[in-house]
């Protein structure tokens, strides 16, 4: 397991992932940018999502890929989650209608699995030059194995974090956190950005009945002044 074989892989693979918590319908995977493309390429649309969940469990044939170069105990552990994930039950795929990679696929399929995926942080986000230089750093690493040159390459390339969210929590039952695997995922369907999750409202506390308001007193009517009385007229003697 050497030579060419792991150079292509490690060429190919658009990204490389390591399982994080799993929390009832959700996962963190944590992701490195592969050297297939861009130095600093990421994606979180829920269609990369649904790809890196089902090569969770079909890329685990490569897991001695993955273990090679690295310290004795280390690739033991990798090796021995990679066994569980290929033992777990595997209820996406039983669901799942194959695995398109069209945008009009993942339009009508992917809402079923994944409700939610969001992008929580990025690692080592600086000038490709940078990247390129400790990628040039990393490449004696090559000659031990991909085990030993991904982990150099974790340390010091572009990652990031990627929270997953899925319809049905049985979707998670092939994970494992600390599995590792790599993967040619992409964003396949461009969908507008979901807004987030609504918070529950708490129940409305209920009003307190107001107070009537007081009666206004009526001012009295004010009392009519009496009209003083005309002054007589006096009469003029009748003429003769």
């Amino acid at each position: 397991m050497g030579g060419p074989l792991l150079e292509h892989r490690v060429s190919t693979d658009t990204f490389y992932v390591k399982v994080g918590k799993i929390k009832n319908r959700s996962v963190t995977l944590h992701c490195l940018t592969g050297f297939a493309g861009g130095m600093k390429d990421h994606a979180w649309s829920r269609s990369f999502a649904l790809m890196l969940l089902v090569d969770a469990k079909g890329r685990v044939g490569d897991a001695p890929y993955w273990a090679k170069g690295l310290p004795r105990e280390l690739a033991k552990k990798r090796l021995a989650l990679a066994k569980k994930v290929d033992d777990a039950p595997f209820s996406l795929d039983d669901d799942l209608p194959g695995l398109g990679y069209e945008e009009a696929w993942h339009a009508e399929n992917t809402p079923r699995f994944v409700s939610r995926s969001r992008l929580l942080k990025r690692y080592n986000n600086v000038k490709d030059g940078l990247l390129w230089k400790a990628r040039r750093e990393l490449s004696p690493l090559e000659k031990k194995g991909s085990g030993a040159f991904l982990e150099g390459a974790w340390k010091r390339m572009h990652r990031f974090d990627l929270l997953v969210e899925v319809t049905d929590a049985k979707y998670l039952d092939h994970l494992v956190e600390g599995h590792f695997f790599g993967t040619t995922a992409f964003d396949a369907w461009i969908e507008k950005e979901l807004p987030p999750p609504k918070k529950e409202k708490a129940a409305p506390a209920k009003a307190k009945k107001a107070a009537p308001a007081p009666a206004r007193k009526r001012a009295a009517p004010a009392k009519a002044k009496k009209a003083a009385p005309a002054p007589a007229r006096k009469r003029t003697a009748a003429r003769r």
